[in-house]
């Protein structure tokens, strides 16, 4: 109960820590993937597909990154690190061609299961599918 002239608030996206988390992740529906579009979309399933693709183009990799929260910063040489979920990797950017090649998209697909995204995300998502 509010005591008098005591207003609640309700942050949105805020973290929380401890079993705070834990209990809502049980209840609550993760909004992250309600934000993403088709092209994240369609790079998330690429992703998991079996065979492993060899065409993913690695800048939509960094924006898939990007659009689940997570950070994308620039290493020395052609280094890029991610940070997703807690979760940290280091890859090297493909050169001279755009696309990853399939072992790297093995190690991402293998990075994005350990921070708690699976291909599924891709189908949870709001409107535009």
């Amino acid at each position: 109960m509010l005591e008098e002239g005591a207003s609640q608030a309700i942050v949105r996206n805020a973290p929380l820590q401890g079993p705070q988390r834990e209990v809502l992740r049980d209840f609550c529906y993760d909004t992250r993937f309600d934000i993403m579009n088709s092209r994240s979309r369609q790079t998330l399933r690429a992703l998991f597909t079996r065979p492993v693709a060899a065409d993913i183009r690695w800048s939509s990799i960094e924006s898939l990154i990007r659009t689940l929260g997570g950070e994308v910063s620039e290493g020395a040489g052609s280094r890029v690190r991610f940070q997703l979920n807690g979760r940290k990797a280091v890859f090297h950017r493909p050169h001279p061609k755009p696309e990853a090649n399939r072992s790297t998209v093995r190690d991402v697909r293998d990075f994005l299961e350990a921070a708690g995204v699976s291909p599924q995300d891709a189908d949870h998502s709001g409107v535009g599918r």
